[in-house]
């Protein structure tokens, strides 16, 4: 029973290979259809290649931005404290004081 199942499916397998009514695919005519197709295929094609730049730009962007938000705020909190520390009298100490009045 398996031997003529084995030699029903390779009988098969022979005569589907060799098929020549098969039809074949066949470069036919391209309608305008499909020729918008294929150039905007090409362009968004050659845009999807250049996002991995766009995205590692974007990251070093961003990175940037922070990096002045935060010196942004650094600044502010320094020119905060020494607004306040010149506000306060005698803040100084006297050793400063003495320095200023020796010049």
């Amino acid at each position: 029973m398996k031997k003529i199942v084995l030699s029903v499916c390779s009988c098969f397998l022979l005569a589907a290979c060799s098929n020549p009514q098969h039809p074949t695919v066949e470069k036919t005519a391209k309608s305008p259809v499909d020729s918008l197709i294929d150039i905007v295929m090409h362009g968004h094609d050659q845009g999807m290649g250049k996002m991995g730049r766009v995205e590692k730009v974007a990251q070093e962007l961003s990175h940037k931005i922070d990096s002045i938000k935060q010196s942004k705020k650094d600044q502010s909190t320094t020119i905060g404290f020494l607004a306040k520390r010149q506000e306060k009298p005698g803040s100084r100490g006297q050793q400063h004081e003495q320095m200023d009045e020796q010049f």
